[in-house]
């Protein structure tokens, strides 16, 4: 039986043939017994330490040489092992798997996640932020009231007035005086404070000279009940006032087009004003290059509801909290939520938490409850949050701020990273449409050879081979 002897450069892992290489073809003999899979062949002549692979031609299979071995004078053996991936490379190339890895940047999916890559303690941290530009720390006073306006510019069947401090001042001392009181209590029938339905505080900015407001009409006067306060510059809210403000968080220097940015490797934390802390899940802006995140306040009530949207414009997550603190001006008030709450107690602007009010929140505010983190640890990013301040805080912070905490792997686009380990793929393909790298999951190849071989193959298939 004639053998050709190669010197050839190749992995065990590999599909490789010697087509084209130089060989020298020797007549051999078997040693008895032998194996097909793994012969022992003889042939006349002393060793030859370059050759470390062989062809037989009669069988149509490539073998290793494992060892040679001097048995008498002029007589070497040379142990082989059969290189299976060369000999079936046909069947193998011509199979269709489920691919799990591939160098080959025809197959991979950039932006499927790659577990195997080891994530170091060491964190990149990124911030970028934007001021709303609604928000206030002087703020305005929000008086409902009962009294005689057209009722398309009422809220249900209060009037609200907006004021700043000065004008509330003033509106102070003129309700101390018994004579206006009684006046409103005869036109309400009962308790003057009755006509006063709440009084809020809220950190937005009011000019109540500006008759431009986009809060509603300027109004120099308040009316309770039929009683006119005069000499009071104050805006009245027709009906349910709304504004919006629109950020747009870059991610400019955040690595881009790469997996780490998805999450398990990446995290975001988005602080926003009145809400606190929320963890955001950066596999859902992985190809943005900004957040868009919509504010919208409702200036009668202190509400305030934060919609985050994908690069699409889809809203994908949103927030919601309320920056009112009650002001203890009537008996009774009502809270954002609804509850009639007693005033009695309450000192000066600063309320205390209201019942069913306590939201999520983090130090980084202050006045919020930090019982997110339970939560956030649990469900790693809630689709919609709600948080409450309570009472007036002395400084409202007015950052929307997103923090980005990049952990530190290899580099999965390396040349030689990808080449060695490829990058993720998880879907069928056809092995004759790929090269380099493959690692396959389940693989089995159906072809004609025996039980060893195929089982050699697929244990290739499953570990990572390449198609060379």
């Amino acid at each position: 039986m004639k053998v050709r002897f190669y010197t050839f450069k190749k992995r065990v892992n590999s599909t490789a043939q010697p087509l084209g290489a130089l060989y020298t073809e020797k007549n051999c003999e078997w040693k008895a017994p032998t194996s097909e899979h793994d012969p022992t062949i003889e042939i006349n002549g002393a060793i030859d330490p370059s050759w470390n692979y062989c062809y037989i031609a009669d069988w149509g299979k490539y073998y290793f040489i494992r060892d040679a071995i001097t048995v008498a004078s002029g007589i070497t053996q040379y142990v082989c092992a059969e290189d299976t991936l060369a000999t079936y490379k046909s069947d193998i190339t011509s199979s269709s798997q489920y691919v799990a890895y591939s160098s080959d940047s025809s197959a991979y999916d950039l932006y499927k996640v790659d577990t195997r890559v080891i994530a170091s303690s060491i964190k990149t941290v990124t911030n970028v932020s934007k001021s709303l530009s609604f928000l206030s720390d002087s703020g305005c006073y929000i008086l409902t009231v009962m009294n005689d306006t057209t009722p398309s510019k009422c809220q249900g069947i209060g009037v609200s007035y907006a004021l700043d401090a000065a004008s509330m001042g003033v509106l102070r001392n003129a309700l101390v005086d018994p004579t206006v009181m009684q006046t409103i209590s005869q036109a309400v029938g009962g308790n003057a404070l009755e006509a006063i339905f709440g009084c809020i505080w809220v950190p937005f900015a009011v000019n109540t000279h500006d008759t431009s407001s986009p809060y509603g009409t300027h109004v120099t006067d308040i009316t309770i009940g039929q009683t006119n306060f005069g000499g009071l510059n104050a805006i009245r809210l027709d009906g349910y006032v709304t504004q919006s403000e629109g950020i747009n968080l870059s991610l400019t220097g955040v690595l881009r087009n790469d997996f780490r940015r998805a999450e398990p490797y990446t995290s975001g934390v988005l602080h926003l004003p009145g809400v606190g802390c929320i963890e955001v899940s950066m596999s859902d802006w992985i190809t943005a290059q900004q957040i868009q995140i919509t504010a919208i306040f409702e200036i009668a009530t202190g509400n305030a509801l934060y919609i985050l949207r994908d690069p699409d414009g889809y809203i994908i997550q949103t927030a919601s909290c309320c920056f009112a603190a009650q002001c203890p001006i009537g008996q009774f008030n009502i809270n954002t939520q609804g509850v009639v709450t007693s005033m009695a107690g309450m000192i000066g602007a600063a309320a205390a938490f209201t019942a069913g009010t306590i939201g999520y929140g983090t130090a980084m505010t202050g006045a919020l409850i930090s019982g997110s983190l339970g939560i956030l640890n649990s469900f790693k990013h809630a689709s919609s949050l709600s948080g409450h301040v309570g009472g007036r805080v002395s400084s409202t912070i007015k950052d929307v701020s997103l923090t980005i905490f990049e952990i530190q792997t290899e580099d999965p686009n390396a040349t030689a990273y990808k080449a060695l380990k490829g990058l993720p793929v998880g879907k069928v393909v056809n092995l004759n449409s790929i090269t380099g790298f493959c690692q396959c999951d389940g693989g089995s190849l159906e072809a004609a050879a025996s039980g060893i071989e195929l089982e050699e193959i697929n244990n290739y298939l499953n570990n990572g081979f390449y198609i060379e």
